[in-house]
This record gives C-alpha cells, sequence and structure tokens, in this order.
C-alpha cells in the first residue's frame, strides 16, 4: 500500500507490503510521486504473483478449512466450538471457490452475507479464524496463497457491552424453573456461577482435585486468558460443594448442551425475558463490588487483568451506592 504525502516543497511516497523491504523516495511534484508508486506496486504484484503455485490456488476454500479442521483445530482448547464454527463456514458458497478467487471482495461479501444472520462480534471471529487460515497455509505449511484476502476487508463494529442485571425476583423464579428439570445440578450451576463469577466453562471443567473445601477455594488451571486463578469461595458457594461432594471426577455432572437447553427452558418457564447465562457472570461480579471488595479484590476472583475490562462487566445499582453513602456519611 502506497502512501503519499507533501513535506514542504517535495511529495514523500512510502510503500509498504508485508514480506517486502519498505520503498521510500520523494518527488518534485505528486505526479510523480503517483507514477513512481504504481511502478513499485507493479514489481511487489509481480514478484508475489511468482511466488504463487498455481496448483494450491485451484483447490477450494473449503478444502483449505477441512485441512485447517484436522490438523490444527484439535490442538486448542476451544475446539468443539471451532470445529462447529469452521463446518457452518464450509455450507456458506465462499468454500466453493477456489483459493485464487477468494478476494477481499469475495470476503466482504461473506462478511455482509453473515450479518444478516449473526451479531458483529461472531462475524469478527469468524474473520479472524479465517485470516489465521490464510496465515497457517502460509507460515506452517508452506503453501503461498499470495497475500492474506482478509487483510484489506473492514471488520464489523461490536457494541455488545450489556447492563443486564438479575433481579431478587427473577433469580428466584429462574431457580423455581430450574428446580424441575430432571437434572438437579442445573440450578446447583446458576447458584454456583452467581457466587463464584466463574465462566460457564470454567464451571463445567472443575474437578474435586481442584476444590479445597476446607481452605474453602477453588483452582482454575485453564482459563480465557491462559492465566490460571485461585479464588475463595463463599459459605453459599462451599454449601452448594457439600451438597453434592464425591471423591473424583468433574464436580458437576453436566454438559455443555444440557445446560444449554435446560437454561433456554428455564428461563422461557420462569418468563424472563433477554437473560444470557453469561450474564450471571456480569451479576456476580456486580454484586462483588456492591459488598465492598476492592478492584485487585473483585479482578482475584474474575481473572480480569485489566480494569477496563472489569468495570465492562459492572453495573452498579444505583440505590446500593445511595446506601452506602447514607452509611459511611452518618459514620
Amino acid at each position: 500500500m502506497a502512501t503519499i504525502s507533501k513535506r514542504k516543497d517535495s511529495w514523500f511516497v512510502q510503500v509498504r507490503r508485508k514480506g517486502f523491504t519498505p520503498r521510500y523516495r520523494s518527488f518534485a511534484s505528486k505526479a510523480e510521486a503517483e507514477s513512481w508508486a504504481r511502478e513499485q506496486e507493479t514489481k511487489i504484484d509481480t514478484r508475489q504473483a511468482s511466488r504463487v503455485q498455481p496448483e494450491v490456488l485451484q483447490s477450494t476454500l473449503g478444502a483449505l478449512i477441512e485441512r485447517y479442521k484436522a490438523t490444527i483445530s484439535p490442538t486448542k482448547r476451544s475446539k468443539d466450538s471451532e470445529v462447529l464454527r469452521l463446518s457452518k463456514m464450509q455450507r456458506h458458497p465462499i468454500s466453493s471457490l477456489a483459493i485464487g478467487k477468494v478476494s477481499p471482495a469475495a470476503v466482504s461479501a461473506y462478511r455482509d452475507d453473515r450479518l444478516r444472520e449473526a451479531k458483529p462480534g461472531t462475524v469478527r471471529r469468524e474473520l479472524s479464524l479465517l485470516h489465521h487460515i490464510f496465515d497457517t497455509a502460509h507460515k506452517q505449511w508452506g503453501l503461498y496463497l499470495g497475500t492474506n484476502p482478509v487483510t484489506e476487508v473492514r471488520q464489523p463494529k461490536v457494541r455488545d457491552q450489556r447492563s443486564r442485571r438479575l433481579s431478587p425476583d427473577e433469580q428466584e423464579r429462574l431457580e423455581a424453573a430450574l428446580s424441575v428439570c430432571r437434572n438437579k445440578q442445573i440450578k446447583l450451576v446458576v447458584q454456583f456461577a452467581l457466587e463464584t463469577a466463574m465462566r460457564r466453562g470454567e464451571i463445567l471443567a472443575l474437578t474435586w482435585d481442584y476444590i479445597d473445601l476446607w481452605a474453602r477455594t477453588a483452582h482454575i488451571p485453564e482459563t480465557k486468558t491462559d492465566n490460571p486463578r485461585t479464588i475463595p469461595l463463599t459459605s453459599n458457594a462451599a454449601d452448594i460443594l457439600r451438597s453434592i461432594r464425591k471423591d473424583e471426577g468433574k464436580v458437576f455432572d453436566v454438559t455443555i448442551d444440557s445446560l444449554k437447553a435446560a437454561w433456554k427452558r428455564g428461563r422461557n418457564r420462569a418468563g424472563i425475558q433477554d437473560l444470557r447465562f453469561h450474564d450471571l457472570r456480569h451479576e456476580a461480579i456486580s454484586r462483588l463490588f456492591e459488598l465492598g471488595l476492592s478492584i485487585p479484590e473483585v479482578a482475584l476472583i474474575s481473572g480480569h487483568k485489566d480494569p477496563r475490562m472489569l468495570f465492562r462487566y459492572t453495573h452498579l445499582s444505583s440505590e446500593v451506592v445511595r446506601d452506602r453513602l447514607d452509611s459511611l456519611m452518618s459514620s
């Protein structure tokens, strides 16, 4: 990509392209600068084209995704969800294109199609995954496919910050609705989430090897941020664990699919609108701040490293803050 800027009495040109040495030059006129920039970009394009393997470009994007799904996805903790995402991508018309035809315009069209049925955050993750597939083909498999077509595609803006709080009445109705579930641990999972601010995956992966009921702590060895943490357990959280005490294995005999289905049914049965399981983490963190815990104390429990991200999960009740102000001013 060439950049042309005016510097005093001359025009300065920068030509940058990943994998090539940057080129610079100054000219007396803008026309000369533009002509030189086009010439340099043509030379770079010619060199890139000579490195591309024609037989590889004739293969389809779907085949490239399949190779990634078979060799790279299994090495990730999020392999199950990633395989589902890749399979959905393979059902889109873009996967039938020859790799050489997957241009920024084609990726942009894919983005626009997906935005009609998925949220911007989901589409951003899909584009990021597609970008990594092309990078992996080049860096790990030795398949030079030209420039990565996703690099030049504008990412959709994400505005998914939520301020959803769970009211006491909603919590009571939700727990009552979950009490009739065939798996009695579904309600316990929800209660445990509100007591610990743990993510859904962290709760379902929790094993008795990492629980210390005497010290009232739970160790979480694998987290979304790759930073293991040990959190203190409230007395209520410890009581939940004591109610299902086993000697080994996973703490909760609940699968991700059964939790998703039971959550949806229970929420609908309770007549609660616009509540996601992840909102329980928001609620738990907000409650911790309302109890008076400091930012480092809450971060120890939630696992956030950036206070700005922690604040995104925090939505204090104005009534609670008002009562604390009254208490402090009267003391």
